[in-house]
């Protein structure tokens, strides 16, 4: 679907020329909750600026899909870093959704209030305010990017023009540059489809590497914009930049002396751009200890396997860091630990996990990190631990696959199968043949959408209500094989708890416990069993329990309850 897009390229100056210490923040907003409000193209065109800034010696700081007060936090770090030295340049590029309101622009996160202009203004970002926020610091040099559709995201309760745009250019402040990527009063396209940019994403990134001044440079980003488009989308500039109207984004014209003679000083550096610019089949080895300070997005190559060649060899993040696999992209893990960083898998992606491979300490203050969060991806774990996260894997849309691993001592859920329409996604789906979920103190797995599970043990896992396995309302848990055993329960439900539909065609549910009652299973929906061993009384040490009580601890229901061909059965409804 074409969308129409504004870009904003605004040219803050307030001293010298040239700036050793040059700092990029590069921001893309592409994953809103409704799908016709998405805009691949922003993570396309953001991994390609942080890549060609990284080429110019900027340091660029990625960061994607953010919500208003990780966009407010990330926007105070960047202004604080540039503040706090004089001769530092600045560029910010910002790719998303935008509205302007009685003249005003307004940056949206994901998490933005449409439903009318005030609640549009609490809970977006004002262009004005970020401008006034550079005006302050003071330093050499600051470039700003906006690239903010102007379609106007889904959802709005007073209907919108979907066409809409800035009939009238407001002027901007003294020594500014304004560079738009249409002309007032018309729209600018979102890119052909197939096409990986923007027409005035191409033509910038064409045009960064110019050592011409950018005033000339806006010239060429002109005509190749006009050319790209069949001279449909004119960009325009406003504003005048007085005595810096020799600046370049790259004055030395790809000559720019590099400050450290270390060819290979960071090798995080190296690791990233070998990530996000692989292409093809290609195996990354990871020869010393690294971090990823960056979220890195891969979205160029087709097989990408990741390995250390060592055993404990270590990508370090701050527990907030990510690899985001884009469509087509499949990442193999192999011999590896990721230490804070976790994995989004978005659609059409693919992550595998295979022996020897570890994510853990995805953990943040304030936060819900999973190890791996799945939107509708796939993911398929064959081997390796996700341990000690603030949650183990999230499937939000998607599927996910276990047939070897360990899922353990996360301080959240072990596995959270969502109902992916909450996300504007498809409904998330969890097959279980093999593997451990295990000691996560917020339950083994719950249950919103469908999960099935054909081996492996659950075991060890703690929440309220359904310590091993949570059905909620609508979910399907259907249980063929594999052990639900040694879970704990605060209230009912030691093994299961079931809101939703649990069907029973086999395996083993022993050995739960249940503060209240229900030390198996705690009905509360719908139960169907037709195969499979629940011990009751007489099961000895494979005994569920529920506060003591043996007769309490097998079945406890008030929903219904169908059952055919079962051994060990003792079931008390309660009211």
């Amino acid at each position: 679907m074409k969308k129409a897009v504004l870009f904003i390229f605004i040219l803050l100056l307030t001293g010298a020329l040239w700036a050793q210490n040059r700092h990029a923040l590069v921001i893309g907003n592409a994953n809103y909750p409704r799908a016709e409000d998405r805009l691949p193209n922003a993570i396309n065109d953001t991994n390609d600026v942080s890549a060609a800034l990284r080429e110019l010696d900027f340091n660029p700081v990625l960061r994607q899909n953010l919500n208003r007060l990780d966009m407010v936090r990330e926007i105070s770090a960047f202004i604080t870093r540039l503040g706090s030295d004089r001769n530092s340049e600045g560029f910010l590029w910002y790719a998303g959704h935008a509205m302007e309101i009685n003249g005003e622009i307004f940056l949206f996160p994901l998490d933005v209030n449409v439903e009318d202009d005030e609640l549009i203004r609490a809970t977006s970002f004002s262009l004005n305010d970020l401008t006034r926020q550079f005006e302050g610091v003071r330093n050499k040099v600051n470039v700003l990017v906006l690239d903010a559709c102007r379609v106007p995201p889904s959802g709005r309760g007073r209907g919108r023009d979907a066409t809409r745009i800035i009939k009238d250019v407001p002027l901007p402040p003294s020594d500014m540059l304004v560079f738009y990527s249409t002309a007032p009063g018309t729209v600018a396209s979102d890119g052909a489809e197939g096409k990986r940019n923007s027409p005035f994403a191409e033509a910038f990134l064409k045009n960064i590497r110019s050592a011409e001044p950018i005033t000339i440079m806006s010239g060429h980003v002109t005509r190749d914009t006009l050319t790209l488009t069949g001279n449909r989308q004119r960009p325009h500039i406003s504003g005048s930049i007085g005595s810096n109207a020799y600046y370049s984004l790259n004055p030395s014209g790809g000559q720019h002396p590099n400050p450290n003679p270390n060819p290979n000083p960071n090798p995080a550096v190296s690791l990233y751009d070998q990530l996000v610019n692989a292409t093809g089949t290609v195996t990354i080895t990871v020869t010393q200890n690294a971090e990823l300070p960056l979220e890195t997005v891969i979205s160029r190559a087709s097989f990408i396997t990741l390995r250390g060649d060592t055993a404990s060899r270590t990508v370090l993040g701050n527990g907030s860091n990510r690899i985001t696999i884009e469509r087509g992209v499949t990442l193999t893990l192999e011999n590896i630990t990721l230490r804070g960083v976790r994995i989004y898998v978005n659609a059409g992606g693919t992550l595998v996990m295979n022996n020897g491979s570890t994510i853990t300490g995805c953990t943040y203050v304030g936060y819900i990190f999973s190890g791996v969060h799945v939107y509708d991806g796939t993911f398929s774990m064959s081997g390796g631990t996700i341990s000690a996260n603030s949650q183990g894997v999230d499937i939000s849309g998607g599927t996910f696959t276990m047939s070897g691993g360990t899922i353990s001592n996360n301080t959240g859920r072990g596995v959270d199968v969502s109902n992916g329409t909450h996300y504007g996604r498809g409904n998330g789906t969890f097959t279980m043949s093999g593997g451990t979920i295990s000691n996560n103190t917020f339950g083994g797995v719950d249950v919103y959408s469908t999960f099935t599970m054909r081996g492996g043990t659950i075991s060890g896992n703690t929440r309220d209500r359904g310590g091993g396995v949570y059905v909620g309302n609508n979910g399907t848990f259907t249980m063929s094989g594999g052990t639900i055993s040694g879970n704990t329960a605060r209230d009912r439900g030691g093994g299961v708890h079931v809101d939703g539909t649990f069907t029973m065609r086999g395996g083993t549910i022993s050995s739960n416990i249940a503060g209240s009652a229900g030390g198996g299973v705690s009905v509360h929906g719908t139960f169907r069993m037709t195969d499979g061993t629940i011990y009751g009384s007489n099961g000895g040490s494979n005994a569920n329990r529920a506060a003591g009580s043996l007769i309490k601890g097998h079945a406890l229901y008030d929903g219904n309850l169908i059952i055919f061909n079962t051994q060990d059965l003792t079931i008390t409804k309660y009211n």
